[in-house]
């Protein structure tokens, strides 16, 4: 039974890890996109994929599917966005920042009181 839930725990750490980033060309533009949560598990694959995108190139950087970004990821996108100019890389970035934090959940509201009768 332990093996079966290691196995099944690294196939869902796999499909999360490559799920998470994406990197589409069409000729000389990219789009990278952050499809869900980002941890500092995909700032390897991260890298992998920024090393692709060639010298004079477009790039749009894609955040809006998510919910949270890791300070690790937007480091590493930050250096990238520093040096792209320097291979005439130009950069769009959506909806990047702001998703560092998890965001806190709603308070929970009360609907039934206990009454102490003693």
């Amino acid at each position: 039974m332990a093996i079966g839930m290691v196995i099944g725990l690294f196939f869902v750490i796999k499909a999360n890890y490559s799920a998470a980033i994406t990197l589409i060309q069409d000729g000389s533009h990219y789009v990278l996109s952050f499809n869900k949560d980002v941890s500092f598990l995909n700032k390897a694959l991260l890298r992998k994929f920024i090393l692709r995108i060639e010298e004079n190139s477009t790039v749009t950087i894609d955040a809006s599917k998510a919910k949270f970004i890791d300070h690790d990821i937007l480091e590493t996108v930050e250096d990238f966005l520093s040096t792209a100019p320097d291979d005439n890389i130009t950069v769009e970035v959506i909806d990047l920042y702001g998703k560092e934090k998890i965001k806190k959940h709603e308070a929970l509201v009360v609907l039934n009181e206990r009454v102490n009768l003693s």
